[in-house]
């Protein structure tokens, strides 16, 4: 059995999580719900949980006070990714970026429908959508996280080695004494 490292995975998810937004399918409570770290001052202590973010369709890191908030709250990004990622045969362009329109209007791409200058088609199960260049570009530098001297901070709520990543650093989501950095898509920690 072939294991993806961390890069490998998120490549993977964000090629085919479905495009709910693009589609016109509707998100369902909690994951519908904007984050909320919860209410301050709170006397419980503060922990690191995850929420859907729909923008990205992906599941990402927040400090949660421990008081208050909202159901769009998960204790791991597995029971996010579970609740609120459901398998379906749609896929989106990298970190739900729109996708390019073809001569004719469509998205939709395969071997003979070719996508225009400066997008490549991206296939899925079924169809391929025509994804913007740039737009991937700046999603692999903002996967591969550059700290110089210093060290990516890694999550370690999952079995396997990967970068933290979160929506935006006013999140709170790096461990303390780690800086926080807001890349194009993503925030990341260093150490």
């Amino acid at each position: 059995m072939q294991h993806f490292d961390h890069y490998q995975m998120w490549l993977l998810l964000s090629l085919i999580v479905p495009s709910f937004q693009q589609r016109g399918l509707p998100l369902s409570a909690p994951c519908n719900l904007t984050v909320n770290m919860g209410d301050s001052p709170c006397n419980e202590n503060a922990t690191m949980r995850y929420h859907f973010d729909s923008k990205t369709l992906t599941c990402l890191p927040f400090k949660y006070t421990g008081c208050g908030g909202n159901e769009n709250n998960f204790e791991d990004s597995f029971s996010c990714s579970i609740r609120c990622i459901p398998v379906m045969d749609y896929h989106n362009c990298v970190a739900n970026s729109p996708p390019v329109k073809r001569k004719d209007g469509s998205y939709i791409c395969n071997s003979k429908a070719k996508c225009p200058a400066g997008s490549t088609c991206i296939k899925g199960f079924v169809i391929g959508l025509c994804c913007d260049d740039k737009a991937y570009e700046k999603y692999l530098a903002n996967s591969k996280p550059d700290c110089g001297r210093k060290k990516v901070v890694k999550d370690t709520s999952v079995e396997y080695s990967m970068t933290l990543f979160g929506k935006t650093c006013e999140h709170q989501f790096c461990p303390e004494g780690a800086e926080c950095y807001q890349g194009a898509f993503y925030a990341y920690c260093c150490q």
